[in-house]
């Protein structure tokens, strides 16, 4: 979150891919190497879901609502959809969340925060 120089709002998609890449961590039961993940679904956890977030700028593609072409648009990694193989995605000027599975990474743009000219609020406070 810090070195993506995100507000606050983000640290929802912060703890619940915590929380995502916490059950992919190995652990010894009963003398055998599996994950919380494993145990739950009964499969191994795919490591393709472990893309950075909040780490670039992103092009997911989505369909419009007034018509049926697709169309790119600026946005930033926020987690993995329930979907399979789909991901959320953040487009900040309409402030919603973008389900696709086509999408492009730009790799040239690290930090989301000033990107989007979205103002780093230094985290969250209890």
């Amino acid at each position: 979150m810090a070195s993506s120089l995100l507000p606050s709002e983000f640290w929802w998609f912060a703890l619940r891919r915590a929380t995502d890449v916490s059950n992919y961590l190995p652990l010894k039961l009963n003398g055998k190497l599996t994950t919380p993940h494993e145990l739950v679904y009964d499969n191994k956890p795919d490591m393709r879901n472990l893309i950075p977030l909040f780490s670039s700028v992103a092009y997911p593609e989505y369909k419009s609502a007034s018509s049926l072409d697709t169309h790119l648009c600026r946005a930033t990694l926020v987690g993995r959809s329930g979907k399979k193989y789909a991901l959320e995605f953040y487009h900040p000027s309409t402030k919603r969340i973008i389900t696709t599975a086509t999408y492009k990474l730009d790799p040239r743009h690290t930090t989301a925060g000033p990107e989007f000219g979205l103002s780093y609020d230094g985290g969250l406070f209890f």
